[in-house]
């Protein structure tokens, strides 16, 4: 049950791009360097392990965030790119180059 106005937002990972997040979390600072990547199950079978995520959630959260406020950078690297293409199209039709 969601406590107060919270949602759950629940992902599915393979597990090489679980251990990339877990990279990345660490770097930024959200997930504590040297946590293993999997535990054993709590009163599971010997072979039975869960992946242990601590902190990699609050970096999406933040990662998020990151994406938004960098998006008008994005942008502006996109028209200065067009901008570009279409000076070398002209060129290329001044030249008479296809």
């Amino acid at each position: 049950m969601p406590k107060g106005n919270s949602i759950c937002i629940k992902t599915y990972w393979k597990p090489e791009e679980f251990a990339e997040v877990a990279k990345f979390a660490e770097r930024a600072g959200k997930r504590r360097g040297g946590l293993l990547l999997y535990i054993k199950k709590p009163h599971g079978f010997a072979d039975e392990m869960l992946a242990h995520t601590t902190g990699c959630a609050k970096f999406l959260k933040y990662a998020a965030y990151a994406w938004a406020d960098r998006e008008a950078d994005r942008l502006e690297q996109a028209a200065e790119i067009k901008q570009q293409e279409k000076e070398i199209a002209e060129k290329k039709a001044k030249l008479g180059i296809k």
